[in-house]
């Protein structure tokens, strides 16, 4: 509790101080207000991006939230479908070919129930245990993704850290694991990988 509490801390001491400094200085010329490209206004503005990279960006989506910092879905037409993201910082629009969404189920991967299996599920028990041995911690989770197309599955990467009393790193590791969209399981990977290098 005492680690959470820490953590929340600094989450909303940071927002708020990007919060005030982009209220002051972000024109809102600067902006698509996003109520237009619903209507199919602005869609020349959009970058393309792969599905991989679709992918990745929805993955990172926050449910529930306080702020809609989430990709959304804002239009779609005979060619491609548009998504937007708005934060304190950036705004960004992208396109994805239909062709390549047909078969993904996008809608239904939800980002924060994948690195909740990922915790629960692949990192093991005595590894998290580690940050019992501080009286303060700061946890870092830096997740990479990607798409595999023809398992229907998604890698998932992740550096773990636990930096105790603020000073020194208690655990790094990295640990692989791929998920399945279908059914929505989760195994390790790396292991499998190690196996292999030690024969």
């Amino acid at each position: 509790m005492k680690i959470q509490a820490i953590g929340h801390i600094i989450k909303w001491i940071l927002i708020s101080v990007i919060l005030q400094y982009f209220i002051s200085c972000k024109s809102p010329h600067d902006l698509i207000n996003f109520n237009d490209i619903k209507q199919g206004n602005y869609l020349g503005e959009a970058s393309e991006i792969t599905v991989d990279t679709f992918i990745s960006l929805w993955i990172e989506n926050e449910t529930p939230y306080k702020f809609d910092f989430n990709l959304n879905k804002l239009y779609k037409d005979s060619i491609f479908t548009y998504f937007g993201k708005q934060t304190f910082k950036y705004q960004s629009f992208y396109k994805v070919r239909n062709e390549n969404l047909y078969d993904i189920d996008y809608q239904s991967i939800i980002g924060d129930s994948i690195r909740k299996k990922f915790y629960y599920e692949i990192i093991p028990i005595e590894d998290k245990n580690k940050q019992n041995k501080c009286s303060s911690a700061f946890i870092d989770f830096d997740y990479t993704y990607k798409y595999i197309k023809n398992e229907n599955s998604i890698e998932v990467k992740c550096r773990y850290k636990v930096l105790c009393e603020f000073l020194f790193n208690i655990i790094k590791k990295d640990y692989s694991a791929k998920y399945n969209i279908e059914n929505k399981t989760i195994f390790r990977t790396d292991l499998k990988e190690q196996k292999k290098i030690r024969k």
